[in-house]
């Protein structure tokens, strides 16, 4: 329901389009797909023992939690821009050049 809520608005609402424009949009249209691959490893991973260690120091659970964002929120969308910019962005180009290349030298049938 959210996905088509989000597609309705960018269709209808110049404001959401405005918002969807603007530099931190397009960063997170960016980074969306090594973002959604890398969030399971911080969340599952170095998240969960870093609460299990605040809980276990005596930091109440509900102070922990936004500890825990703050700190790991950056970190994620930070590798997530260097995965972006060393692995994705240069498959997507060679792709696109193989697909090119591809379709300019066709073997005869």
């Amino acid at each position: 329901m959210a996905a088509l809520a989000i597609n309705i608005l960018a269709l209808t609402s110049e404001a959401f389009q405005w918002i969807l424009a603007s530099a931190a949009g397009q960063f997170l249209g960016q980074v969306s797909y090594t973002l959604y691959l890398l969030h399971v490893l911080i969340v599952h991973w170095a998240q969960r023992d870093t609460y299990e260690y605040m809980i276990g120091e005596g930091v109440d659970a509900d102070e922990a939690v936004p500890y825990i964002f703050l700190i790991y929120t950056p970190i994620l969308f930070l590798a997530s821009w260097i995965l972006e910019v060393i692995v994705d962005r240069p498959s997507k180009q060679f792709a696109g050049e193989f697909d090119r290349q591809t379709r300019r030298n066709r073997p005869a049938p």
